[in-house]
């Protein structure tokens, strides 16, 4: 299949027969992109081993690729969630460790997301460990959630 690079610049490509298998790193080199590039970060896709392109259907012989950060950050406070949501912290306020705020989406049952909303001082000011795709260009979290909150002894 030929593909007009020129109409498609997103499309990378990167020649066969070069086994990537188990070597994360040699993805990046060879594709020679940031995996964390454009408005909207869809990831980069792999195509498995000599398989051939499938048109209009799902494709077994497709992989994305997508690449998560994380880092620990301060928490500040919590916004409260809506719908469903109501009256659980659904939103943690964080310290982006640059001295500006940002946000990330609570992981949880609502029970838990509950208890938080209602009594948040004993984790205001603790670490958290947070999930995200980089940064926008704002400098902000792109798609950030929060996985763990660092001694919560008292849940």
């Amino acid at each position: 299949m030929n593909i007009d690079s020129g109409k498609y610049p997103q499309i990378v490509h990167v020649h066969t027969g070069i086994n990537v298998h188990n070597q994360p790193e040699r993805v990046f080199s060879l594709t020679g992109i940031d995996v964390h590039d454009g408005p909207e970060y869809a990831g980069t896709t792999i195509r498995v081993d000599q398989c051939d392109y499938e048109a209009g259907k799902r494709s077994n012989s497709l992989m994305k690729l997508k690449v998560f950060d994380d880092d620990e950050f301060e928490i500040l406070g919590f916004l409260p969630g809506s719908g469903n949501w109501s009256g659980t912290a659904k939103t943690a306020r964080i310290n982006l460790n640059d001295g500006t705020e940002g946000i990330a989406t609570m992981t949880g049952n609502h029970e838990y997301l509950k208890s938080i909303w209602e009594n948040p001082a004993p984790l205001i000011g603790k670490m958290a460990t947070v999930k995200y795709f980089g940064f926008t260009a704002y400098n902000q979290l792109r798609h950030p959630t929060l996985q763990t909150i660092h001694h919560t002894e008292w849940l």
